[in-house]
């Protein structure tokens, strides 16, 4: 069982698109998914869970900054990564969806979309895993006018933003709020982070529960404090370890695993590759 709960139409997304990567694991298939950046993050981690189950995590890459000033060059890369990830298993999330409201990265989104509309047939001849391009919830029009030929060969779509009540009242999600209170609160709304330092003063190592630390991870992330994700990433993989070396247990076992992907997430958002 996920321990990442998600709102119900964010589950909804999720659900659809774990359906697809896990049914069509072999091959090239494409899905645009267009988000907000907070959903976003907790969408590829609920997917990585679920996967990394069954031996195919979720393949994560983000552009970092210099997409703004070489997004041609940045396809380049991507194109030259075909075969080693089509030699790993899993899922491939590529996120262009940082910065939603800047020019510069929009122009470079517009870029990177046209130069791989260019390249379709390298894109399906090569690359022979799903394929997840992730772009601001707002850029599916452009999308759709600058990428035409791979836009009309996707497999899926979908729109997912923070979610806040609408017209007759309808619920905000418990998620969408836990992301607007930690976007507009900032430091004064992270449970789960004040829960694990409760529990690094007064709980024995043996005795901590280890997804209260990825929780904090991910809730860290999502407001913008990797290096403070960075610290519990580590400290829980520290004690999965530990854990890991006195017992042989699956759950240890799992615990470290998860741990170990909690730390490559971590290092991936800072665009810190090669601990990712």
């Amino acid at each position: 069982m996920s321990t990442l709960l998600l709102d119900p139409p964010t589950e909804r997304i999720a659900v659809n698109l774990l359906r697809h990567l896990e049914w069509q694991a072999e091959g090239f298939s494409l899905i645009f998914l267009f988000a907000d950046v907070g959903p976003s993050l907790q969408l590829a981690a609920w997917l990585d869970e679920r996967l990394s189950g069954d031996g195919r995590p979720l393949q994560q890459y983000e552009v970092k900054d210099d997409f703004v000033r070489e997004p041609e060059i940045a396809v380049d890369r991507f194109v030259a990564e075909f075969a080693a990830m089509s030699a790993r298993p899993g899922g491939i999330w590529y996120g262009m969806q940082r910065h939603p409201g800047d020019a510069r990265w929009n122009r470079a989104r517009t870029l990177f979309l046209a130069r791989l509309n260019e390249r379709r047939f390298l894109l399906e001849r090569d690359l022979k895993r799903p394929l997840v391009l992730v772009l601001p919830a707002h850029f599916r029009p452009e999308a759709r006018t600058i990428a035409p030929d791979i836009w009309h060969r996707r497999h899926l779509s979908e729109e997912l933003r923070v979610a806040t009540a609408g017209a007759g009242g309808a619920e905000t999600s418990a998620l969408a709020e836990s992301t607007l209170n930690l976007i507009e609160a900032g430091d004064r709304s992270l449970p789960a982070y004040d829960e694990w330092q409760r529990m690094q003063s007064a709980v024995p190592t043996t005795q901590i529960y280890l997804p209260t630390a990825w929780r904090a991870c991910n809730d860290l992330l999502t407001a913008g404090r990797p290096a403070d994700a960075d610290a519990v990433a580590q400290q829980a993989l520290t004690i999965a370890r530990e854990r890991a070396s006195k017992a042989s247990e699956a759950s240890a076992l799992r615990d470290l695993s998860v741990s170990l992907d909690n730390v490559g997430q971590v290092a991936q958002m800072q665009g810190d590759w090669a601990q990712a």
